[in-house]
């Protein structure tokens, strides 16, 4: 009895693969949409990137903290929950929506840091307000992911297989580019990790517009 229903299974599987191999695959013209959906993948990592990679600029900051240790608990609960949320929400906005609204709280996050730094911290360490504000920032981005990253992977996966690989290697390209910024900065002879830190922000804000 097993085997028959194994075999009606595949059967279905067969039958649903040919109909979407006959079904003709939409035209890209010049790749607009390729482009779209690589340029989402770098949109999604790069803020994240240019928050957590700037060890040496919080260190600084908040000696007496394990900042890096706190952002990693700071964005993966709230990822998490923002998850579980959509399994069982996410009808109730679109997936536009979504994508939209999770760039808008990365660009909000990412745009933050900068800010506090210019206007709120003086001399060479921050305040215990100040940090709160960065962890806050750190939350922002975890809920932000949960939202753009569950949409972007839902809607590609309605699409031919070349516009999630695009998406995917958009994520892969932004971390190979952004891990390079250490040794341009090296090149450069930047020893101030507040200046590192402001440019890094400005490429992460340059990725969630």
């Amino acid at each position: 009895m097993g085997w028959i229903v194994a075999r009606n299974s595949t059967m279905e599987e067969d039958a649903e693969q040919q109909l979407l191999s006959a079904t003709p695959e939409p035209r890209d013209d010049y790749n607009a949409a390729y482009s779209v959906f690589f340029a989402l993948g770098v949109g999604l990592i790069l803020p994240w990137n240019a928050f957590i990679s700037a060890v040496d600029y919080f260190q600084v900051l908040y000696p007496d903290a394990h900042t890096d240790r706190v952002f990693a608990l700071a964005y993966m609960f709230p990822c998490l929950f923002t998850l579980v949320y959509l399994t069982f929400y996410c009808r109730k906005f679109s997936a536009s929506s979504r994508i939209n609204g999770g760039l808008t709280l990365f660009l909000a996050a990412i745009v933050l840091i900068p800010i506090v730094d210019q206007l709120f911290i003086t001399g060479s360490q921050g305040s215990q307000a100040t940090q709160y504000v960065t962890v806050g920032a750190g939350i922002t981005m975890g809920i932000a992911n949960a939202i753009m990253e569950g949409s972007l992977v839902g809607v590609a996966g309605e699409l031919p297989e070349r516009y999630m690989q695009a998406f995917v290697a958009g994520t892969a390209g932004s971390g190979m580019a952004f891990n390079l910024s250490p040794c341009i900065f090296f090149l450069q002879g930047c020893r101030n990790p507040r200046s590192k830190e402001n440019s890094r922000h400005i490429c992460g804000e340059t990725s969630s517009h």
